[in-house]
């Protein structure tokens, strides 16, 4: 048995890396220079043709290319179906910038008081509008009001009332 040294593997497997090389440019260059002949397809495949059709060897008649014009040009690449239209997309409850600071219930009178928009305070009676918000309950530490079609109940924040002096 023939044993090779760690060099002679090296050397071996240079040449053939250097042999395979260089067999890929003699086939890219024969490739690039050498022309091919034009052959029709019906050539290749042993077949006759005809005025309107081709016929084989074996005796059977085929239709010529442009009679599948229909499947070549059609998109087979789209859906079979329409796709169903999509959802609706719902928008988001209006944002109400409004703000119940307090409420005013007694007999005869009622008033709402809200921090505005705009950081105003307003004193506002049910049924009066402010800032596209309608007033449609006032109660004690609370108020209903409609905006955009939506109804919001509104609390007196407790806590904010805390934070200013006596």
């Amino acid at each position: 048995m023939v044993r090779m040294t760690l060099h002679h593997r090296r050397r071996f497997l240079q040449a053939a890396c250097i042999a395979l090389a260089a067999g890929t440019v003699l086939a890219i260059c024969l490739a690039a220079f050498v022309p091919l002949e034009a052959t029709s397809e019906f050539a290749l495949t042993g077949t006759t043709t005809t005025s309107s059709s081709t016929q084989t060897d074996s005796g059977s008649v085929q239709k010529p290319l442009s009679a599948y014009a229909v499947v070549y040009k059609t998109n087979l690449a789209q859906p079979l179906f329409d796709a169903s239209p999509p959802a609706p997309v719902e928008k988001p409850p209006p944002k109400l910038n409004l703000r119940l600071t307090g409420t005013a219930v007694e007999p005869g009178f009622t008033c709402a008081f809200f921090q505005a928009s705009d950081g105003t305070t307003k004193v506002v009676a049910q049924g009066s509008t402010i800032d596209g918000a309608e007033v449609v309950a006032i109660a004690p530490g609370s108020a209903t009001v409609k905006y955009a079609g939506t109804t919001f109940t509104l609390k007196v924040d407790k806590d904010k009332d805390k934070d200013r002096a006596p």
